[in-house]
């Protein structure tokens, strides 16, 4: 359930670029998700009695705390069933309080520094089916984080990234897909980050993130995956759960003009990204620039692979980002 069952229920012009496209988008949590205004504060309140009565009957170490943001993201990833939403929540809390997990909370100025490396984007568009997109541009750019930074960090980078986007009331109802273009991931590196203290730790949250972790997820567009990826791949299949196996898709740069997949989540003229030869340009540090700024309180000096990048205001042909909503604040402290 934690995938979107249809994802070509979207409006045929939806483009991921235009104001209105976000009706499109809010039209899912209409009609897939069945959530009207009853629906809201009813789950919402039962939710919240659910906790409270969660809360009781366990150590006060063990007891959850949540802000209504909180609620809400695991109610609409269990399309507003409260058990299943109370699980997800005991469990997502569990990890954000647990210091080794890779749920627990990382400071900002980290977290923008690891993702300077610019390993992990995020598109200023969405895709057909209303996600936001994460894009991995160049995996060898990884090599240079993993030279200063542990991989529990790195990754701890990523999910703070995505709490950013989940701020938004469209990635809550649509979900996140991602771009990965693996021509980079030599055999070396990818031995190297196995190697890394860590690695299990990090292999066993990814396994476990639709049952943790509250994001729905889309599809993952594969692109010129070496050899021994998806040998790797090939040996991981029979684990993986259909659903999830039907939302990888393994394509080769040579093919994406043509590719009915790729068409049928990028605009060609308008949100296809540069990287798979469509017009979409942009610079992420623009992205980290606003986040370190909202968190931090001060300018964020663009370093490493946005150091001397144009950006928006500079470039015409660059695609500005939108705004987020406000910050989410944890209650307990936690961000």
């Amino acid at each position: 359930d934690e995938l979107n069952e249809d994802p070509g229920m979207l409006s045929r012009s939806f483009t991921g670029t235009l104001k209105g496209d976000m009706q499109h988008v809010l039209q899912r949590a209409r009609s897939e998700l069945h959530e009207t205004p009853e629906t809201f504060h009813t789950a919402m309140a039962d939710l919240r009695a659910s906790v409270e009565a969660h809360n009781e009957t366990v150590p006060e170490d063990r007891r959850v705390v949540a802000t209504d943001a909180d609620l809400l993201r695991c109610l609409r990833v269990r399309k507003w069933d409260v058990d299943r939403a109370l699980d997800l929540l005991v469990v997502w809390d569990h990890h954000r309080s647990d210091p080794s997990s890779m749920l627990s909370p990382i400071d900002t100025a980290v977290a923008v520094d690891v993702l300077s490396y610019g390993f992990l984007e995020v598109l200023p568009v969405r895709d057909n089916d209303g996600c936001a997109v994460l894009i991995v541009p160049d995996a060898s750019r990884m090599e240079a984080a993993m030279a200063k930074y542990d991989l529990t960090t790195i990754a701890r980078a990523e999910v703070w990234c995505m709490d950013q986007l989940a701020r938004e009331e469209a990635t809550q109802v649509a979900g996140v897909s991602v771009i990965e273009q693996l021509q980079g991931l030599s055999l070396g590196l990818q031995m190297r980050i196995m190697a890394m203290p860590g690695v299990m730790r990090t292999t066993r949250f990814v396994g476990s993130v639709p049952a943790g972790y509250p994001m729905r997820l889309g599809t993952s567009l594969i692109v010129d995956a070496p050899c021994h990826v998806t040998a790797l791949y090939s040996t991981a299949r029979p684990f993986l759960s259909a659903k999830l196996r039907s939302r990888l898709l393994w394509v080769r740069s040579s093919d994406v003009p043509h590719d009915d997949q790729v068409a049928r989540r990028f605009h060609r003229q308008r949100t296809l990204p540069a990287l798979l030869g469509g017009p979409l340009r942009y610079n992420f540090g623009e992205w980290l620039q606003a986040r370190y700024r909202e968190h931090v309180g001060r300018e964020w000096v663009p370093a490493n692979a946005y150091s001397a990048l144009p950006t928006s205001a500079s470039d015409t042909s660059l695609t500005a980002y939108p705004d987020l909503p406000p910050l989410i604040t944890h209650a307990g402290g936690r961000k």
